[in-house]
């Protein structure tokens, strides 16, 4: 029966926006955490440490957005409280965040270039890539603009009872 088939694909949409809608600050707060780690990635490539030019340019990006936004999908409770300790925790979490996104992209990096072997040896590479660009200032400094600029972001959702 054609209605009984539109009714369960109506229920299913409707599930689908219901858990959507229930972590969409979340969601939210991933999207911006992956532009910033495009930002970072296009930083760490033409701002970073001595082995920034052996980084595979678009492959690197897509990962580092990827997995950026994935570990800001896990992260987001470390950042936007109040005071001095909530900066305190934001910088802890903005480096956690950052080992964590490495890992993931490193996973995908791996996988993409060289199957599970490489899905398993290349998280230690995106560590050693973070490193790297730690090297560099300017890398620093883009780093930290983007993890202050979502420490703000969400603490001005959280005020707004957002969060």
């Amino acid at each position: 029966m054609p209605g009984s088939s539109q009714g369960a694909q109506s229920e299913g949409r409707g599930i689908m926006f219901e858990l959507l809608g229930k972590h969409r600050k979340r969601l939210v707060f991933a999207r911006l955490t992956a532009l910033a780690g495009l930002i970072v990635s296009i930083a760490m490539m033409y701002l970073g440490g001595h082995h920034a030019g052996q980084l595979p340019g678009v492959a690197f990006h897509i990962t580092a957005t990827l997995g950026a936004g994935a570990a800001g999908w896990f992260c987001m409770g470390a950042f936007g409280h109040a005071a001095t300790v909530g900066w305190m925790i934001a910088l802890t979490g903005g480096i956690g965040m950052t080992i964590l996104g490495a890992v993931f992209a490193g996973i995908m990096i791996g996988g993409y270039f060289n199957g599970l072997g490489g899905a398993i040896a290349f998280p230690a590479l995106g560590f050693i890539a973070i490193i790297d660009a730690a090297e560099s200032p300017h890398a620093v400094l883009v780093w930290l603009i983007c993890m202050s600029g979502l420490h703000l972001l969400t603490g001005s959702m959280r005020r707004r009872g957002s969060v």
